[in-house]
């Protein structure tokens, strides 16, 4: 994720959605000039985000950007690329802590899908993309 974009000291690449082609289909204002290729993986944010308040003073103590689900690049021109909804598979954020010893040859993974749970309906033009560290 982006600790390791962190580790290796990159800055992700930052877009908007500039055009809602399909279901979980989006057109994204970074290119290959910018640095993407095909296969590379993005999180569309929420514009909304999520402020963050004091639980003690109720002050407001900033922004943070929520990630609705992530993305794939399939397609890269010069200014733009084409990005596709990913169907992912996780046990939550403690997965690799979770996960079967190494001679437990089968086991069940959750999947993901953000255009059959409807996620991938709350995109709307100018939604920020950040580039993240492909998942495994």
């Amino acid at each position: 994720m982006l600790e390791m974009l962190k580790k290796s000291k990159a800055k992700p690449i930052r877009g908007k959605v500039v055009k809602l082609v399909g279901p979980g289909k989006f057109v994204i204002n970074v290119g290959s000039a910018d640095g993407v290729r095909p296969g590379m993986a993005f999180e569309i944010l929420d514009p909304d985000g999520e402020d963050v308040r004091d639980p003690e003073t109720n002050s407001n103590l900033g922004f943070v950007p929520v990630p609705l689900f992530r993305v794939q690049i399939n397609r890269v021109g010069d200014r733009l690329s084409l990005a596709e909804a990913r169907r992912v598979s996780s046990i939550g954020p403690f997965s690799r802590s979770l996960m079967p010893p190494s001679w437990v040859d089968k086991y069940e993974v959750v999947y993901s899908d953000p255009v059959a749970e409807g996620l991938a309906d709350r995109v709307s033009l100018g939604a920020p993309v950040i580039q993240v560290a492909p998942t495994r």
